[in-house]
């Protein structure tokens, strides 16, 4: 929530720290799944304030490490949802 709010509030220097953070955190292989659907729903909140972080975001796992998990295809819908925000049109 915190990183969620200084990349939508706060200066450019906060942006690029919570949008780093965000993204390490919306690793789906590499965090809990809660952890990774928090911050894949914060980037889909921030819609095209993520732009900048586009190459980064569609590097993210489309999968969990936890793939059986029933709430494991929330990571592919909100990161399907973030990349078609980034690839509308401006």
């Amino acid at each position: 929530a915190a990183a969620e709010a200084l990349a939508e509030f706060g200066e450019a220097k906060d942006e690029a720290r919570a949008m780093k953070s965000l993204l390490a955190h919306a690793d789906a292989r590499a965090n809990s799944l809660y952890v990774s659907l928090a911050a894949l729903n914060a980037i889909d909140r921030l819609g095209d304030r993520a732009r900048p972080y586009a190459k980064a975001i569609r590097a993210l796992p489309n999968e969990p490490a936890n793939a059986k998990h029933r709430a494991a295809m929330g990571v592919s819908r909100l990161l399907t949802s973030i990349r078609k925000t980034l690839d509308a049109p401006r």
